[in-house]
């Protein structure tokens, strides 16, 4: 199926929109964690953020 014009357009708009953050891991460790965010029920990005956003929290301490 070819794309359109309006495709790219729109798949461009959705792209600046977001952030990127790479990092660079051993193959071996990559596939533990993809496997345990798997056995999770998660993805690989939604275990991760859900980690971030876990420690996050920890680290503001109780809300008052």
């Amino acid at each position: 199926m070819a794309i359109t014009e309006a495709q790219k357009r729109a798949t461009a708009n959705y792209q600046k929109k977001l952030s990127s953050i790479s990092i660079r891991i051993k193959p071996e460790q990559a596939e533990q964690i993809k496997k345990h965010a798997e056995r999770k029920g998660l993805s690989l990005r939604a275990y991760i953020l859900g980690l971030i956003e876990k420690d996050m929290q920890e680290a503001e301490g109780p809300k008052k």
